[in-house]
């Protein structure tokens, strides 16, 4: 591929809707250039790199409420963890 000018990876980008720039790799894709390239532009600060919390910031109630919880798996005695085996993480996204 041939070298892009900044304007235009910038322009094209802006262009773009969000779903195919959630990745450096898709947002090259999307606007026919090279991932090199984009990243490039962005080392140049023509272009941003910026990313969303997605998760709202816990308030203290919600803080306090975590670290209890952490807290019920800890052997006050022994001040070590439970053996926690039976329980299944799930993580969704």
């Amino acid at each position: 591929m041939k070298p892009i000018a900044d304007e235009i990876i910038s322009d094209a980008l802006k262009n773009t809707p969000l779903r195919p720039r959630e990745t450096i790799r898709h947002a090259a894709a999307s606007i026919g250039c090279s991932v090199g390239s984009l990243i490039s532009t962005m080392k140049r600060d023509v272009v941003k790199k910026e990313s969303s919390s997605l998760k709202p910031s816990l308030n203290p109630k919600n803080k306090t409420q975590r670290i209890n919880w952490c807290l019920s798996f800890v052997d006050k005695r022994t001040i070590e963890f439970f053996k926690i085996y039976n329980y299944v993480h799930l993580d969704e996204k």
